[in-house]
């Protein structure tokens, strides 16, 4: 990242998305659910929507959202 101004910043904030992937019953949804909400529930969705982790949890305060994938594909 060139220099450390807010504005060098700025220019990176607009975003991550996550896409997490993988065998079926493997805790993909689990994963981020427990990672977004910090807690552990017995009955979770197949695929969960779209998923925004807070921003407190990165360095740079960067928007990131967590997206869930089927088996299937």
């Amino acid at each position: 990242m060139e220099g450390g101004g807010s504005a060098a910043k700025s220019r990176y904030r607009t975003g991550i998305r996550i896409v997490v992937a993988g065998d079926p019953g493997s805790g993909k949804s689990s994963l981020i659910l427990s990672a977004a909400k910090k807690i552990i529930r017995p009955n979770i969705p197949p695929v969960l929507p779209p998923t925004r982790l807070l921003e407190d949890m990165f360095c740079y305060r960067v928007p990131v959202t967590v997206i869930d994938t089927p088996s299937r594909y």
